[in-house]
């Protein structure tokens, strides 16, 4: 089931797509206000570490 799924599980293939995936996976879950459970933000926050100068912008409308 996707909704079950973290995001290491749906990370792309492609390299270059991560830091992007991050930032939307993030932007989602800010957005819709969608709880992260410890093991997903350790596993993001650092593949994140490979993000330099990349800036998460989440739209504040719901």
């Amino acid at each position: 089931m996707a909704a079950a799924a973290d995001g290491r599980e749906r990370l792309p293939s492609e390299q270059g797509a991560h830091c992007r995936y991050i930032e939307e996976w993030m932007v989602v879950r800010a957005r819709w206000g969608l709880a992260v459970d410890p093991a997903e933000q350790t596993s993001l926050t650092a593949l994140a570490a490979d993000c330099r100068n990349t800036t998460i912008t989440c739209p504040s409308d719901r």
